[in-house]
């Protein structure tokens, strides 16, 4: 099975970290830090390289969408901060809408 992953950086709390991790794929950025790193000086460089192509793996084995939502739900970590995290993205979303009509300065 040919699988496409991409690599997402979230939660981050400092423009610096998002800086480090320039190259990326994917990044969930604040509407504050979004603002931050309008105000960088300068070009920001690629400092993790490009994620490698899709593989395939050896012994992979793929899970039915019930066995996913079971061990998610079982997991008690996993299903905090999937949920805590989804409610500060929404959280985030709706803050960006508010910049983006000119409602926050």
């Amino acid at each position: 099975m040919n699988t496409k992953t991409k690599i997402m950086g979230a939660s981050c709390r400092y423009k610096e970290q998002i800086l480090e991790l320039a190259g990326l794929d994917l990044i969930t950025i604040s509407p504050g830090l979004l603002s931050q790193l309008a105000n960088v000086d300068g070009i920001v460089l690629r400092k993790l390289p490009q994620s490698p192509k899709a593989s395939v793996y050896k012994n992979e084995m793929p899970i039915s969408k019930a066995d996913f939502y079971t061990n998610l739900l079982t997991d008690e970590c996993a299903s905090e901060l999937l949920s805590t995290g989804i409610e500060k993205f929404k959280t985030d979303a709706e803050s960006l809408d508010k910049i983006i009509k000119g409602l926050i300065p």
